[in-house]
């Protein structure tokens, strides 16, 4: 006969917190890794940067001299390739951080139990925590693509701000109807976005941001009141005063040429 003893909840307990840990160390790990990845590509793009701009026209020029060539159809087709690669490694690092953002999007629009449709007379409107995240993590972007100085930083971000606003646009669509509340709630987040990311902007951008206004004056089914409209202004005004400093670096940032 083999006895068997009973698992207590002391040891259920134990169990739940060592596949917990588990867990987060597989999150961890993943986490780790593709931050080293966003690392090395951010250092090809700058050394990618340097060597079609630096270093092979400078040794261009030096073999010309040597070998007393006048042609530049070689260099030209080298710099082309180099210039491909950038732009591959610099799509690879948008997809990367476009993955975050529209997550956080996704998240902050769809799966935030907000009712869009019901009346809600006794709610004051408010930036939700899901636009701070995004900015932060806009932040962080430029942050780093700052710190190695590519000449590819503002195309950069220029994609990544136009698909954060698309991304926006395919939640909505996925809202059957709005309240006025629930329509100036979105229209003061996207103003939001708006002024603190104007320096990103591109024609395609804000053709999105008026797809985002027809949307939701197409799928909302009353007219916001002159008060709402009014809080609408108010709130703003508040959240940039509040968050001036946290993004001064996206709205101060001044495009290269």
């Amino acid at each position: 006969h083999i006895a068997t003893t009973k698992p207590t909840s002391s040891s259920l307990a134990r169990k739940s917190i060592l596949l917990s840990n588990k867990e987060n160390k597989k999150r961890d790990i993943s986490s780790l890794s593709s931050s080293i990845i966003e690392k090395r590509l951010l250092m090809s793009l700058n050394d990618l940067d340097s060597l079609s701009n630096i270093v092979f026209p400078d040794v261009w020029d030096k073999f010309k001299i040597l070998t007393n060539t006048n042609s530049d159809v070689l260099i030209t087709e080298i710099i082309q390739l180099s210039q491909q690669l950038n732009e591959r490694v610099a799509a690879e690092y948008i997809l990367m951080k476009n993955s975050e953002i529209v997550q956080i999007i996704q998240n902050g629009i769809l799966l935030s139990c907000f009712d869009y449709s019901s009346t809600k007379e006794d709610k004051h409107l408010t930036v939700r925590p899901y636009i701070l995240s995004t900015l932060t993590r806009l932040v962080c972007v430029h942050r780093d693509l700052m710190a190695i100085d590519t000449q590819k930083s503002s195309s950069i971000l220029n994609q990544i701000v136009f698909d954060l606003f698309q991304s926006i646009l395919r939640c909505l669509t996925s809202i059957e109807v709005f309240n006025s509340f629930g329509k100036i709630q979105i229209l003061l987040e996207v103003d939001f976005l708006k002024q603190n990311l104007r320096n990103y902007f591109t024609n395609e951008c804000n053709t999105i941001i008026d797809a985002i206004q027809m949307t939701l004056s197409r799928r909302c089914y009353e007219k916001e009141s002159d008060s709402q409209k009014r809080e609408q202004l108010l709130v703003l005004d508040e959240m940039q005063s509040k968050t001036r400093m946290q993004f001064i670096c996206l709205r101060n940032d001044k495009k290269k040429k």
